[in-house]
């Protein structure tokens, strides 16, 4: 499932998804190269990550509804960005991709953050398999961020 902010990209089943390039071009991601920082988060089912990231950093990840009770709302890894709409505007008044700053051209430095959000590393949906995805995802956050955010909540433990 895509929407105009967030995509997922690693599927419930760990496969990866097929339309990320599509999806970096459509928001106008496509020409950054290596100018971008990424953060993932990381953390138990329910913990609240997600809400956390939506509140940081304005992204429209998908939330656990209490009225429901505690289970699984994120599925697999999904990715958003910044809000820096106003910065491309500016940057970029042709609305084609805004590429990085050099030292030939005036052009305005914009390094979105990229947001990674992982699901909870305790499903209890996942059964057997928990530990296989939740190593694979762990692994694959450590990798690609700059920064990692552990959500722990005291009464877990």
């Amino acid at each position: 499932m895509t929407n105009v902010n967030k995509t997922q990209i690693i599927d419930y089943d760990g496969h990866i998804i097929d339309n990320l390039k599509e999806w970096m071009s459509n928001n106008k991601l496509s020409k950054l190269g290596f100018n971008y920082n990424v953060i993932a988060i990381l953390g138990s089912q329910s913990s609240g990550k997600s809400t956390l990231l939506n509140n940081l950093f304005k992204t429209s990840f998908d939330v656990m509804n209490t009225k429901l009770g505690h289970s699984q709302t994120t599925q697999g890894l999904w990715l958003s960005y910044d809000k820096f709409e106003e910065e491309l505007a500016d940057a970029s008044h042709d609305g084609s991709d805004v590429e990085p700053k050099n030292k030939s051209n005036n052009k305005h430095v914009i390094n979105p953050t990229l947001i990674l959000d992982v699901e909870g590393n305790d499903s209890k949906e996942r059964g057997e398999n928990r530990l296989t995805f939740e190593h694979r995802s762990a692994l694959f956050s450590l990798a690609l961020a700059d920064c990692v955010i552990l959500l722990h909540l005291i009464m877990d433990y």
